[in-house]
């Protein structure tokens, strides 16, 4: 049986609700992180601008990233502590050989598959939550597994940045920076159910259903996300929206991407042309 994890639209007939609930959402989201993790924030700022990372943070997109430190740490911290260097390495390295595509990709994918289910997959990891704050060292823990798992390219290039400062602060202000941190991602665990948990029904029973038998799969890890990640997700598209918006508007040509399960018709029947940004829609339905 399919089951449909989540929904923008819910009852209504278009997603007009979605989008004023999340937004409403986000806002609240904002000021509680200049409540729970202004501090970090603050701190953090003037560290990235002067170690010239690009792009630049703004206060929004730094408090969006280290709550997602907190919510990776919540849900993944036991499996990354747990996790022996050497499979980490072979999954790292077999993530790298697997974004040169072609046959690669086809003779890699069994082995991560094997190799995530093993080492990676939930089902081996007791319990399915990290409640204490991690230190420095753990957080690069932390990194390494998602590397390892080969999903979270765009986070972890993120969240090295935040690592790497970290390191550089006295112990006593980097514990209290991830203390904040672990605090408001369980702030956000319960309230995101709560604002946006009628648009994400079905996560909870496909994990239990449907999800075991993704075991041995290439993509065990990407489809076994977690309620609060899409939610993460969900809020943070809002906020970088705000943040991106004006630099949209200026921006003289636009293109819109779209991921290739969205086709209407088969391959065999879509007439969709290859291009340098894939297959270009020629709008046949």
């Amino acid at each position: 049986m399919e089951i449909i994890t989540y929904c923008l639209r819910t009852e209504a007939a278009d997603s007009g609700q979605y989008y004023r609930d999340v937004a409403t959402f986000a806002s609240e989201v904002l000021h509680q992180a200049e409540q729970q993790i202004g501090d970090a924030v603050e701190a953090f700022l003037p560290s990235a601008a002067t170690t010239g990372i690009t792009p630049q943070r703004t206060p929004q997109e730094a408090a969006v990233e280290l709550l997602l430190l907190g919510v990776m740490w919540r849900i993944y911290g036991n499996r990354a502590l747990q996790l022996p260097s050497a499979p980490r390495r072979a999954l790292t390295s077999l993530g790298r050989l697997r974004r040169l595509g072609g046959c690669l990709k086809v003779a890699v994918d069994p082995c991560r598959a094997v190799l995530s289910t093993t080492f990676l997959s939930s089902s081996r990891r007791a319990p399915k939550s990290t409640p204490h704050p991690p230190t420095v060292a753990e957080v690069s823990r932390l990194l390494e597994w998602m590397a390892a798992s080969g999903d979270f390219e765009q986070e972890v290039k993120r969240l090295r940045t935040w690592r790497d400062f970290l390191a550089g602060q006295p112990t006593v202000a980097a514990d209290r920076h991830l203390a904040a941190a672990v605090s408001f991602a369980e702030w956000f665990e319960e309230r995101s159910a709560e604002a946006l948990g009628g648009y994400t029904p079905h996560v909870d029973r496909f994990l239990h259903e449907i999800h075991p038998a993704y075991s041995w799969r290439e993509d065990v890890i990407f489809c076994g996300r977690r309620r609060i990640e899409y939610h993460w997700s969900m809020v943070a598209t809002e906020i970088l929206n705000r943040v991106y918006r004006d630099t949209f508007l200026e921006t003289r040509q636009k293109t819109v991407l779209l991921p290739p399960c969205m086709k209407a018709r088969q391959d065999g029947q879509c007439q969709a042309q290859p291009s340098p940004f894939g297959e270009r829609c020629a709008g046949c339905t």
